[in-house]
C-alpha cells in the first residue's frame, strides 16, 4: 500500500511524543519542590467554577497534551484520506465504441419499365456517399445502361439508382442470369460492396426486355384462279399491313415541370416553364446528354433538363448532339391500311402486348379502394409502367398492376395515360 509509510510515520511520531512526555515527567518528579498548596480554597464559594467548555479545557491543558491532541487529529485526518482512496473504485478510461463496418444490405433490382432498372438498397454509410451500380451477365459486366445513370447518392440510409437503357445496348438473353452489384468507397477509403442481387423482370416486360422476336406469318398470295372467298381472306389479312407515313418532328413528354433556360446548365437564364404532360419538340441535346434543346407549345425555345422528360430510346438516339450535323431524316411510322369495307380501324392504344398501360410520372401509394382513406398495398415509383385494369366512375382513380405484381387503386393525377387509352379502360369496382 502506498499510504503505509505515512501511517507508520504517524505512529512513530505519537510514540516519540509519549516517550518525551514520560521523560519530562520523570525529570519533573526528581526536581519537584515540596508542594505549595498556597491559600486554602473554599470550594463552597459559588463564585469559583470549574471550566465547563471543551475549548477552555484545551486552553488550560498542558503543552504536551495539546501536542498529543494535534498529532491525533492529524492521524485521524490522514486515516480518513487513506480509507477514502482505498475504497474509491479505480476510474477506468471510457470505452471507445468500435465503429460498425460500412455495409450495403437488402439490395433489390427490378425492371420498372422496358428501358429502366430500379435499384434499391439499405446502408449504414453516411449521407452523400457515392454508390455505383453494375449490371452483370453471368457474372461479367454487361453494357446495357448509360454510364451517367449508374451512380447514386446515399440519403437517410437508403440507396436508389435508376439505370436507363443505352440506345445502342446489346440484347439480353433469356438463357443467361442477370444480376446487379453495388459498390462504394468507405470513409477509410476501403471498398464496400454488396452481394449481387438477381434482376427481377416482370412478365409484362419480359418480351420487350429480352426483345423476343416472333416469326412472321407469311401473307397469302392471291392466285389467278382465286375465288371470291380467297380474296376476302387476303383482304382481311391486309387490314393489319402497315402503310408508312412520315413523322415530321422528334418529341418528348414533360413528366415533371421545370425551367426552360438559355444555356444547358443551372446558371442559364430562365426563359419559361414547361408543365407536366406537355409535349415538346426536341432540337438537339448537350454533349453529356443531361439537357435537351427544345421548343414548348408556347413557342419558347431553350434548354430543359433531360431528367424531367420522357423520351423514347429510339427518339433519343436520333436527336443530334449540340454542334453536330442536323438530325437525320425522320423515319416512317406505320398506319393501318383500310379494310375491305373501306373504313380505317381505330388507333391501337399504348400497350404492352394486348394490355393497356400508363406511365407513373410521380410516385405514390397503391390502395385497396379508390380512396385516400383505404389501406396501402404497395408504392408505385416514378418511371414505372403499370397495366391499367379499370378506372373509377369519376375517372379520378385507376386500378393498376405494377411491375411487382401488386394490384390496387392508384391516383389518376400521378399516372400519364394517353387519351385514346383512357377511353378504352373499363369502369370497375
Amino acid at each position: 500500500m502506498e499510504y503505509l509509510p505515512f501511517i507508520i510515520g504517524g505512529l512513530g511520531i505519537v510514540l516519540a511524543v509519549l516517550f518525551i512526555m514520560q521523560r519530562q515527567r520523570k525529570k519533573t518528579d526528581e526536581v519537584l519542590p515540596p508542594p505549595d498548596f498556597g491559600q486554602p480554597i473554599d470550594y463552597t464559594n459559588p463564585d469559583i467554577k470549574e471550566p465547563e467548555t471543551l475549548g477552555t479545557r484545551i486552553r488550560n491543558a498542558p503543552m504536551a497534551a495539546k501536542v498529543l491532541l494535534g498529532v491525533a487529529l492529524v492521524l485521524l485526518i490522514g486515516t480518513i484520506i487513506v480509507l477514502v482512496n482505498i475504497l474509491q473504485p479505480t476510474s477506468q478510461p471510457p470505452l471507445t465504441p468500435t465503429p460498425e463496418p460500412a455495409s450495403i444490405t437488402e439490395v433489390s433490382a427490378t425492371l420498372s419499365n422496358p428501358t429502366r432498372i430500379l435499384v434499391q438498397a439499405n446502408t449504414n454509410m453516411p449521407g452523400g456517399t457515392q454508390v455505383t451500380a453494375q449490371l452483370l451477365e453471368d457474372g461479367q459486366p454487361f453494357a446495357w445502361f448509360t454510364p451517367e445513370t449508374a451512380t447514386g447518392t446515399v440519403a437517410g440510409g437508403k440507396i436508389q439508382i435508376n439505370l436507363s437503357k443505352n440506345p445502342s445496348a446489346p440484347t439480353p438473353s433469356k438463357n443467361k442470369a442477370y444480376t446487379i452489384a453495388l459498390s462504394a468507397a468507405g470513409a477509410d477509403g476501403a471498398q464496400v460492396s454488396a452481394d449481387a442481387a438477381t434482376l427481377t423482370v416482370p412478365q409484362i416486360y419480359s418480351n420487350d426486355f429480352y426483345a423476343s422476336a416472333t416469326t412472321p406469318t407469311p401473307k397469302p398470295t392471291a392466285k389467278p384462279t382465286a375465288t371470291v372467298k380467297a380474296t376476302a381472306v387476303v383482304s382481311a389479312t391486309a387490314t393489319t399491313a402497315p402503310t408508312p407515313t412520315a413523322t415530321s418532328t422528334l418529341t418528348g413528354t414533360v413528366r415533371n415541370g421545370g425551367n426552360v433556360r438559355d444555356q444547358p446548365n443551372f446558371n442559364g437564364k430562365v426563359l419559361d416553364q414547361n408543365n407536366a404532360f406537355e409535349v415538346v419538340t426536341l432540337i438537339e441535346k448537350s454533349k453529356d446528354g443531361v439537357w435537351y434543346k427544345m421548343t414548348n407549345p408556347r413557342g419558347t425555345t431553350g434548354w430543359f433538363s433531360a431528367s424531367l422528360l420522357t423520351v423514347a430510346p429510339e427518339v433519343a438516339a436520333k436527336v443530334p448532339v449540340e454542334g453536330s450535323a442536323p438530325a437525320p431524316e425522320p423515319t416512317m411510322e406505320p398506319t393501318p391500311a383500310p379494310t375491305a369495307s373501306g373504313n380505317t380501324p381505330p388507333p391501337t392504344p399504348a400497350s404492352t402486348g394486348s394490355q393497356l398501360t400508363g406511365y407513373v410520372w410521380n410516385g405514390g401509394n397503391l390502395r385497396t379502394a379508390p380512396s385516400t382513406q383505404s389501406d396501402v398495398v404497395d408504392q408505385n415509383n416514378a418511371g414505372e409502367t403499370v397495366v391499367l385494369v379499370a378506372k373509377s366512375a369519376d375517372g379520378a382513380w385507376y386500378k393498376v398492376t405494377n411491375p411487382r405484381g401488386k394490384t390496387g387503386w392508384f391516383s389518376a393525377s400521378l399516372v400519364r395515360v394517353d387519351a385514346g387509352v383512357a377511353e378504352q379502360v373499363p369502369v370497375g369496382q
